[in-house]
C-alpha cells in the first residue's frame, strides 16, 4: 500500500483554514508530506519545520492556533492524524500482509 499523506476535499473552505495565510498552508502540506514519507505518525520536528517555511515561526504559530497542529516536546504534531492517514503500525501491518 503506498504512503500518502491525505488532504481532505473540504480542507479548501474548512473553517479551521478559512483564511489562512499561504505560509501556514505550505507549511502544512509539506509537512504532511514529510511526516508520511518517515512515517512519524504526524509528527514533524522542529528542526524540519525550519527546512520546510521561509518563516517557520509565524507559520507554525498559526498552525497551532487554527488547532491544526499542537506544539510538544522537539516538534508538532497533526491534529487527528491516525483518523485521516495511514498509521506506522498500519502500514507495516499491511507490508507483512504482503
Amino acid at each position: 500500500m503506498p504512503v500518502r499523506f491525505q488532504v481532505d476535499p473540504d480542507f479548501y473552505d474548512h473553517p479551521k483554514a478559512l483564511g489562512m495565510s499561504d505560509a501556514a498552508t505550505a507549511l502544512w502540506v509539506r509537512a504532511g508530506s514529510y511526516s508520511g514519507a518517515k512515517l512519524l505518525d504526524g509528527f514533524v520536528p522542529e528542526h524540519v519545520v525550519r527546512l520546510l517555511s521561509q518563516c517557520p515561526d509565524e507559520a507554525s504559530d498559526e498552525l497551532v492556533r487554527r488547532g491544526l497542529w499542537r506544539r510538544t516536546r522537539g516538534g508538532f504534531r497533526f491534529h487527528q492524524w491516525g483518523e485521516r492517514n495511514l498509521t506506522r503500525e498500519r502500514i507495516a501491518a499491511d507490508r507483512r500482509a504482503d
